[in-house]
């Protein structure tokens, strides 16, 4: 039977230019696409991953294809996009979402309640992307990852199981970039929204003094946002050439207060495209401890790398010019500093070859559990 077949007319497509749009995601890696599935319902999911196994076709599901690691690149694959699936149940303290949801509808609520975990892309990404790569975002140093916030999952596995996956278990699908499984839906814990906000800025003549700072703001329980911009990026942004750390209080210790603050956050989504329109267009995400990130500043700085991020845990983004070679040297530097070559935007296709041994035979190990024709994301990771 053929899959258009099994999916009606509007949800399959084999046109060239629908190929063409569903080559590539935010990486611009260009791969091929075989065919386009958009699924409404995880019994279509189901029906596609069935078809392709019998068929032993690749499958690579896509969100919002806002990932810069290649992560929903196809190759030759039938590409599932999730994007129709997306309605959202919201409850006291829990949203239940299909995969398909864009980040700014769950964080835009109305309620006392809020999901904590913002990233930049929060327009565009979606939360099966999110719960695929495990995202950061700013608030992680007091809210944590993603996965701090997943109570249960629906999971379409290699074989078409659909699998419902308790806390135990999230590990297994949570950061694991679509290679173990499809998620179709998600349990979402929502928090207590803080009573105050508010915001201050920081600035520092030197590196040195600037992590002392930082060290010293984590232990703030009120603290719920320290990002770092470096001297280069903070004279694009018009705040002068020193260092500085923004930082969001859950309290009144900000000088920061009200509509001022919306002013600082414009500032902070600006950052990338002020970066990228210097030439600066590929941006990494290294995760290095607090004990060694000083080292790792200071290295940004003597390559004159522009750089800002997330400080707090240790997830800086360097942005370098396409192809540089100072992007493999900073890998070498994170691994002596016995950093990570991922913080939140995963592994893909561009990072495999730095990836943790222990990690790789991780997802090999779920590979044979869950995929074990490893039709879902082939390449990808490992």
């Amino acid at each position: 039977m053929m899959l258009k077949t099994i999916l009606g007319p509007g949800k399959i497509s084999e046109e060239q230019t629908d190929r063409i749009a569903y080559s590539s995601d935010a990486s611009q890696i260009r791969g091929k696409t075989k065919t386009v599935a958009w699924p409404e319902i995880a019994e279509e999911v189901t029906a596609v991953v069935k078809y392709c196994m019998r068929n032993n076709l690749n499958i690579v599901p896509r969100g919002g294809g806002t990932g810069l690691v290649g992560g929903a690149v196809p190759d030759d694959s039938v590409v599932i996009d999730l994007s129709k699936m997306n309605k959202m149940e919201i409850k006291d303290d829990y949203v239940i979402a299909e995969p398909g949801v864009i980040l700014e509808e769950i964080i835009n609520i109305e309620s006392d309640k809020f999901f904590p975990v913002r990233i930049g892309s929060m327009k565009a990404c979606t939360i099966g992307g999110m719960i695929a790569t495990n995202a950061a975002g700013m608030r992680s140093l007091k809210y944590g990852k993603t996965i701090d916030w997943v109570e249960e999952l629906e999971v379409i596995d290699g074989k078409g199981n659909k699998i419902k996956v308790g806390k135990e278990k999230i590990k297994d699908f949570c950061g694991r970039e679509g290679t173990t499984g499809i998620i179709t839906k998600a349990k979402l814990r929502l928090a207590k929204k803080p009573k105050q906000i508010t915001l201050s800025i920081l600035s520092f003549e030197n590196i040195t003094s600037l992590v002392e700072k930082t060290r010293e703001l984590v232990k703030n329980r009120n603290v719920s946002i320290v990002e770092y911009i470096d001297k280069k990026t903070s004279e694009m942004a018009g705040l002068g050439n020193k260092y500085h750390l923004m930082i969001e209080y859950e309290s009144d210790e900000g000088n920061i207060k009200g509509k001022e603050m919306e002013e600082v956050w414009k500032m902070r989504e600006s950052l990338y495209p002020l970066v990228a329109e210097k030439g600066y267009t590929t941006i990494e995400d290294p995760e290095i401890s607090l004990e060694n990130i000083d080292k790792f500043l200071h290295w940004l700085q003597k390559n004159d790398i522009p750089a800002f991020g997330h400080i707090s845990i240790g997830v800086v983004h360097p942005h370098f010019k396409k192809e540089s070679p100072l992007i493999k040297e900073m890998f070498e530097v994170v691994k002596t500093l016995k950093g990570s070559a991922t913080g939140e935007h995963g592994i893909g296709i561009m990072k495999k070859e730095f990836l943790e041994k222990e990690k790789a035979e991780e997802i090999k190990k779920l590979k044979k559990t869950y995929d074990e024709k490893n039709i879902l994301n082939k390449g990808k990771v490992i």
